[in-house]
């Protein structure tokens, strides 16, 4: 039997992201992309569509393999070949011309400066934290960084080397707290994920009302101008869903949120980012 007529047969046929079903093909691609990372699939077995859905302008990366399983242990071991705390000191020594995660820091500390918000004490939650770069470089401006991952090794990082001042080990829709936070930022997570409304629907309400969300998604829609679709990060398999500023507004309406501001950019890396802060929809007061 053809295994690939299988998988494809038993692929998801509807929008991770709206649910609609009215999708278009884009891409198949039967072959690992060279840079993308090794997760042990046999060649006869990779198979996966990219289809953009007619309805909120995301792209889907339909395929039948589990990731969200794999990032409860596996993923951090198949993604760095050295030890996680030599890879954060790597990446932490970066100078600012080459630093993703200092251009994301400096994103945030001017966003809280516009809104007059003072940095020290805002308790911060990290969801997805993987290496914890992020919150290395924020806890410098005196914030609390707490952080969520699914990872054991990501957690015990983050306590023992970054000095968090909390962590839970789990997936975020696992995580109950009547704590609330200032900021919640989910730093190239929800692509990660099958239900990315659900998850920042959730993180609404655990924000303070002052609060806000920073996001950060891949940005298919530039990384398709100039590049072939099997040479991007942006559509590797590990991403469901890979965004354009259009999708990225659905998101947070889908999620009973508010786009405050969103901007597509390259990074430092070379990646092609939307990032968005969003925050809870207040009432409208009626006289």
């Amino acid at each position: 039997m053809d295994s690939n007529k299988t998988n494809c047969a038993s692929m998801k046929q509807a929008c991770y992201l709206c649910n609609c079903e009215e999708l278009r093909p884009v891409e198949v691609i039967r072959k690992r992309p060279a840079l993308e990372t090794d997760f042990g699939i046999k060649p006869s077995a990779y198979l996966r569509r990219i289809m953009l859905c007619n309805s909120c302008g995301v792209y889907n990366n339909l395929h039948t393999y589990d990731f969200e399983k794999m990032y409860f242990g596996k993923y951090n071991k198949d993604t760095y070949d050295s030890s996680i705390l030599a890879r954060y000191n790597a990446i932490m020594n970066l100078p600012s011309e080459r630093s993703d995660n200092k251009a994301r820091v400096k994103r945030l500390v001017d966003f809280c400066g516009e809104r007059g918000l003072k940095l020290k004490g805002l308790n911060v939650l990290d969801v997805g934290s993987g290496l914890s770069v992020f919150l290395g470089e924020f806890l410098k401006y005196g914030v609390k960084g707490y952080c969520i991952d699914p990872d054991p090794m990501s957690i015990e990082h983050a306590v023992r080397n970054v000095k968090v001042s909390g962590a839970f080990r789990g997936s975020f829709m696992e995580y109950e707290s009547g704590f609330k936070f200032d900021i919640i930022t989910f730093n190239k997570v929800l692509e990660h994920v099958t239900d990315p409304v659900s998850l920042l629907r959730k993180a609404g309400g655990h924000l303070k009302k002052s609060g806000f969300i920073y996001i950060e998604l891949p940005d298919g829609e530039a990384a398709l101008r100039n590049n072939v679709l099997t040479d991007r990060e942006e559509f590797f398999i590990e991403h469901y869903t890979i965004f354009s500023k259009r999708s990225v507004r659905g998101l947070s309406e889908l999620a009973s949120l508010s786009a405050i501001k969103s901007e597509s950019i390259i990074e430092k890396s070379g990646k092609y980012t939307i990032f968005s802060f969003v925050e809870k929809r207040h009432p409208l007061i009626s006289g």
